[in-house]
Parts: structure tokens; sequence; C-alpha cells
């Protein structure tokens, strides 16, 4: 890659335009998560957009909770992706199930969450008027 024709980034500029920590960049290209990060004549990190089109990729696959390990699998999948098209297509729809059953889980969590601060608001109102304090069951939906 001629680097003088492609726009550049300093990891500093990475870290703001990403949020992501410096050294958590500097991890990602230890495990081969960010490839082909040139060096300056200081030998500084050259980033370029490829690199923050895959940082980006990587923090999408994290927000949906998949591991680095699976991560660094996708992206070895990709890099081939005839070869391993049915591989890719089962990691992808593997941790889509996984996040579904994640999700429908903190659903269940949120709900008894919401439980609660009716619970404790209708304690608080009874409090606040001089009531009786309602039960758990009268604070279910």
């Amino acid at each position: 890659m001629d680097i003088a024709t492609v726009k550049t980034y300093s990891i500093k500029e990475v870290t703001k335009l990403t949020g992501t920590a410096a050294s958590t960049l500097r991890y990602y290209e230890d495990l081969g998560l960010l490839e082909n990060v040139e060096r300056d004549h200081n030998d500084n990190r050259i980033y370029t957009d490829e690199h923050l089109a895959r940082i980006d990729g990587i923090k999408c696959f994290k927000d949906g909770a998949m591991p680095l390990d699976k991560i660094k699998e996708f992206y070895a999948y990709e890099a081939d992706l005839e070869n391993h098209i049915d591989d890719i297509l089962h990691l992808v729809t593997s941790q889509t199930e996984e996040l579904s059953e994640t999700i429908a889980k903190m659903l269940k969590q949120k709900e008894h969450m919401q439980q609660k601060v009716r619970f404790y608001s209708a304690i608080k109102s009874a409090i606040d008027n001089n009531t009786p304090w309602p039960t758990w069951d009268d604070c279910i939906k």
C-alpha cells in the first residue's frame, strides 16, 4: 500500500474517532485483528480508513457480545470467504441466536426491575399519603 496516497491517522486520532483506547488498539494489533498497521519514521503507528472500518466492525461484534476469539475467527473466515462461507454463516447465526437468548433474559430482568419500581413507588406513595402499604402482588402487572 502506498501510504502517501491514503488518508492516515495517528493512534491519538483513531482513539478520538472510534472511542477505542490506544492500549486496546495495540492489543487488537497483537491479536491479529488489526493487520498491516504500518509505522512512520519515528515508529509511530499509522492507521487508515480500512483500519477505522475494521475497528467499527470489531466494536459492533463486541457490542453484540461476541468474544474476541470468535471475532478473530470471523475475520479469518472472511479473508477466504469462498472457502469458508458455511463457517461464517454458522458463526454469525450462532452468535445471533446467543444474542437473542441474552436479550430475552435481559427483558425478563427488566420486567422484574420495573415491578420493583412499581412496588417501591407504591410504598413511597403510601408513606407520603399515610395509607396502607402495598404488597408485592399488588404491583404485578
